[in-house]
């Protein structure tokens, strides 16, 4: 495993230390938010805004940050820090929980190196993905299992409401009573702020789907959502280059079976899309440091 963490170190450290970063509006606002946190000491109960005018997601990316700004006294470079620190951890509860050949798709694969030098509020969910992945598996306590999920939350709601959806399905109904208090534990941010200010998110969500526009499935929409899922399975496992690819694929089948291969891939994906829903990797504008 130290090799494993020594070559995600040295292909990461290197573009974070240099400022090639990410550091657009959104990275803007959150080091705003953060700083006045470290400035003025007040507990936020509120993050990010959504897509849903009104509605925000849970603090959970303000308080994630806060240690590295903190420590580098509001350096651009502390967002980027955080997530090296998440991408290091992922690989180690993936190697201890998972295997060797999980642990080395989350320290080679391109995107999973993209998403650990910038920062986002829905990246972390991919060391969210995984800690649902590992509850799973090795049936943890539903209490655990509902605190992760409500984390997602946090994070991008998008992917945490199909979770919401698939997760009870999984767990044994004696257990629900446990997943429904972890889950409501992650929320008690939410709701203070709810009953200090007389339910406004709650009521721009009934809002929103009372007089917002509609959006037709088409076959047309199907085909991109698709083909974007395959492309970023791709991308979640092996490089975007043909040779590479096809070399990895071989290093992997010698000492794989393809059912497990098939696995580490799943895996890798569900935890993947988790920090990439709703958010585009490309087009960002770059910020160095003085």
């Amino acid at each position: 495993m130290i090799w494993l963490l020594a070559w995600a170190a040295f292909t990461r450290l290197p573009l974070i230390l240099s400022g090639i970063i990410p550091f657009s509006f959104d990275h803007g606002r959150d080091s705003l938010a953060v700083l006045h946190l470290i400035k003025t000491l007040n507990p936020v109960f509120l993050g990010p805004w959504t897509s849903i005018p009104g509605l925000f997601f849970g603090p959970g990316w303000y308080y994630l940050l806060a240690p590295a700004y903190w420590l580098t006294q509001g350096s651009p470079l502390a967002g980027p820090l955080t997530m090296f620190s998440l991408s290091l951890i992922g690989i180690i509860l993936a190697y201890k929980y998972l295997g060797v050949y999980e642990a080395i798709i989350l320290a080679t694969a391109p995107l999973w190196l993209q998403l650990a030098t910038g920062a986002a509020n829905p990246f972390p969910m991919t060391l969210v993905g995984l800690l649902l992945v590992i509850a799973l598996k090795k049936g943890w306590n539903s209490l655990w299992l509902g605190l992760i999920l409500g984390l997602g939350f946090h994070f991008s709601s998008a992917l945490a409401i199909l979770w919401l959806l698939v997760i009870p399905w999984l767990v044994k109904p004696k257990h629900w009573l446990k997943l429904l208090a972890g889950l409501f534990i992650t929320f008690i941010p939410q709701l203070l702020f709810e009953l200090k200010h007389n339910f406004s998110q709650t009521q721009a969500v009934i809002s929103y789907f009372t007089a917002g526009e509609s959006q037709s499935i088409t076959p047309g929409k199907i085909a991109i959502v698709t083909q974007s899922i395959i492309h970023e399975l791709n991308l979640a496992i092996l490089p975007d280059v043909p040779w590479l690819a096809g070399l990895g694929v071989l290093i992997i089948a010698a000492g794989m079976r393809l059912h497990r291969f098939l696995v580490a891939a799943l895996q890798s994906l569900v935890c993947l899309r988790s920090g990439t829903t709703g958010r585009s990797l490309s087009g960002k504008s770059f910020a160095r440091p003085a």
